[in-house]
């Protein structure tokens, strides 16, 4: 099954995605933690900036690509 970001934000607004203001020209630092659940931290912060207790797919490895307003961040 799909489970495009356009779905998923039409479908469950807020669920799947989170602010977070960025600095032109300086390095953000993320740290994705995943289990049971995907925990997304940002410049080492203790608590996470966004918590997905639903992941759709089984755990696999590889890259990840995060949206960022017009453009797309593959990390």
């Amino acid at each position: 099954m799909s489970f495009p970001w356009q779905k998923l934000r039409s479908e469950s607004p807020g669920k799947y995605e989170a602010y977070l203001d960025l600095v032109p020209g300086e390095w953000t630092k993320v740290k994705v933690v995943v289990g049971d659940k995907a925990k997304l931290y940002v410049n080492g912060s203790a608590q996470p900036t966004l918590v997905v207790n639903d992941l759709k797919q089984p755990r696999a490895a590889g890259a990840i690509g995060l949206w960022v307003g017009p453009s797309w961040v593959v990390v």
